[in-house]
C-alpha cells in the first residue's frame, strides 16, 4: 500500500534516508541539461553502504518493466524467490501491484517520483519503505526514458525521523 507519493519537481518529499537525498543530488549532477542523465554516468561507487537497496529496471514501449539488477536487501525485504528475484514479477500480487503501480506512475511523470508506504510480504509483518525513482536514458541522445532506478528504505522510522531536501 502506498501512503504517499511525491513527484519531486513539484514539491521537495521528506526523506528517511539521507543516502536518497544523495542519490538525488547525484542525479541532478549528471542529469545537467539534459532530459535524463546516462545510465553509464551514474556512479554506484558512491553509494557503496546502500548497494544492496538499488535496483535497475528496464522501461519497455509498452510501459511494461524488467529487471536489470535487484539488491539483496530487497530481495530479503520483499521475501522475493531466490531462484528468479523478480522484483517486477514478485510471486506475492499485491506487492507486484504496488510496485508496477510506482513504476508506471515514474515512468509516465518521466521524472524522480519518492513514495512511502507499507507493503506486507505473504504470511509476515508488514515492511514500512520509502523508494525514490529516478530515470534514466541508456543512450546518447538521452531524451527517452529507458531505465529506472529505485532506491528502498526499508528502516523503521518515527514522523520525526523525516527530513526535508535542502533548497
Amino acid at each position: 500500500m502506498i501512503t504517499t507519493v511525491h513527484k519531486i519537481t513539484s514539491n521537495i518529499p521528506m526523506f528517511r534516508g539521507v543516502f536518497q537525498a544523495k542519490l538525488l543530488e547525484h542525479w541532478h549532477s549528471i542529469k545537467q541539461d539534459q532530459p535524463f542523465p546516462l545510465k553509464r554516468s551514474f556512479r554506484p561507487q558512491n553509494f557503496p553502504s546502500f548497494l544492496g537497496q538499488f535496483a535497475f529496471v528496464t522501461v519497455e514501449k509498452d510501459k511494461t518493466f524488467t529487471d536489470t539488477l535487484t539488491g539483496s536487501v530487497i530481495i530479503e525485504a520483499l521475501q522475493l524467490s531466490e531462484d528468479t528475484q523478480k522484483l517486477t514479477d514478485p510471486a506475492d500480487q499485491t506487492i507486484k501491484r504496488t510496485l508496477h503501480k510506482m513504476l508506471v506512475e515514474t515512468a509516465t511523470a518521466a521524472e524522480p517520483m519518492f513514495f512511502t508506504g507499507k507493503l506486507t510480504p505473504q504470511g509476515l509483518h508488514p515492511v514500512n519503505f520509502s523508494t525514490l525513482i529516478l530515470p534514466f536514458s541508456n543512450t546518447d541522445p538521452t531524451e527517452k526514458l529507458e531505465s529506472l532506478l529505485l532506491a528502498f528504505d526499508f528502516t523503521k522510522y518515527t514522523s520525526s525521523n523525516f527530513f526535508a531536501l535542502p533548497k
